[in-house]
């Protein structure tokens, strides 16, 4: 049976209105009575039943944010950085704050850990990488959730992967591409990263290309990433003559390790990457990538969650795939001699 808050008052050695008045804020309470209850809640791991305060006007007007990568990649991941700021401004537009919680380098699953820690939020937006091991914590406390990713189970926002990998990888193929690497996501990202793979394949497929698993490498979605893995493609025989990185940041650093060892691109390799963050148009050459549109994510995300707070969870789940787009910039041509036969 779940605890409840005669469970935490009997624990704690205080009465309910105690209990409720200490978990609400409210002053009068001695610290040490505070101490109790607190250590009481701690122990039973009781979490207050968000429908019941919903009905007793208790809404908190926080909403969590999850993201299951450590803050150094957060912030200096834009497409993450994009779709922040999208579900920032429907929360400020409703009057609500926003609770940031993120991950430890060593425990993706400590952000959920510290969200429900705080026990204060109406409910949450989680950036769905982990899937439902990640989400699921959420739901089992009774929050409402929606991810910003994959899911078949909550309501969630994402981008048309498979699409955008496919037109990608199509168009290089167009060019005369037939060995096409690509810097994968890690393996542990088994949702947006599949999809793109599936892309890539299904253009591949369509094409009468074989797919060669060796062609093939997994980064981390961090420009060192793309830069390590880079090498491993260029050391294959024959190398491949044009290399897909499943983000902006892995291409940037494709594009560094081939320049820094005396490639030319496009001339000799032609890269694209994924997401269109700014710093594609600042790359050199200027990146071919896949536009997303991360900020438009967010929003739908946020507006998702105020409805399904609003409707106390009787909402349908609803699934938005958002579409992308091609972008050509110079860092794609044609292979040198053409196109070439396979080997």
């Amino acid at each position: 049976m779940p605890v409840t808050i005669y469970d935490v008052a009997k624990a704690a050695g205080v009465s309910t209105a105690t209990v409720s008045k200490v978990l609400s804020g409210q002053p009068y309470i001695s610290e040490k009575t505070r101490a109790k209850v607190r250590d009481a809640v701690e122990l039973l791991n009781y979490v207050p039943n968000a429908a019941a305060q919903g009905l007793a006007g208790a809404r908190t007007n926080i909403l969590g944010m999850v993201v299951s990568y450590d803050s150094n990649f957060l912030f200096s991941d834009p497409h993450l950085l994009q779709i922040l700021q999208g579900i920032n401004e429907v929360v400020t537009e409703n009057n609500c704050a926003l609770l940031l919680s993120t991950a430890t380098a060593d425990d993706r699953l400590s952000a959920y850990r510290r969200l429900l820690a705080q026990r204060y939020i109406d409910g949450a937006i989680v950036e769905g990488s982990l899937g439902e091991i990640g989400y699921s914590l959420l739901q089992e406390r009774g929050y409402p959730v929606v991810a910003v990713g994959y899911s078949d189970k909550i309501s969630c926002v994402h981008a048309d992967d498979f699409q955008g990998a496919q037109e990608i990888t199509a168009y290089l193929i167009g060019l005369g591409h037939r060995r096409i690497g690509i810097i994968s996501g890690p393996a542990s990202d088994r949702l947006a990263t599949a999809a793109r793979y599936d892309g890539y394949r299904a253009a591949l497929h369509q094409a009468t290309i074989p797919l060669e698993e060796s062609l093939r490498v997994f980064g981390t979605f961090r420009t060192a990433s793309g830069y390590a893995q880079t090498e491993h493609l260029m050391a294959l025989t024959p190398p491949p003559t044009a290399i897909f990185a499943f983000n902006d940041r892995m291409a940037a650093g494709a594009l560094r390790w081939l320049r820094e060892h005396g490639y030319q691109v496009p001339q000799d390799v032609s890269v694209a990457g994924f997401d269109d963050t700014p710093v594609a148009a600042r790359c050199n050459p200027p990146l071919t990538t896949v536009r997303q549109l991360s900020y438009a994510q967010g929003r739908g995300a946020a507006t998702l969650l105020f409805r399904l707070i609003q409707s106390q969870s009787l909402l349908e789940r609803e699934e938005v795939s958002m579409p992308t787009s091609l972008v050509v910039r110079a860092s794609t041509a044609p292979p040198q001699g053409g196109t070439l036969s396979e080997s």
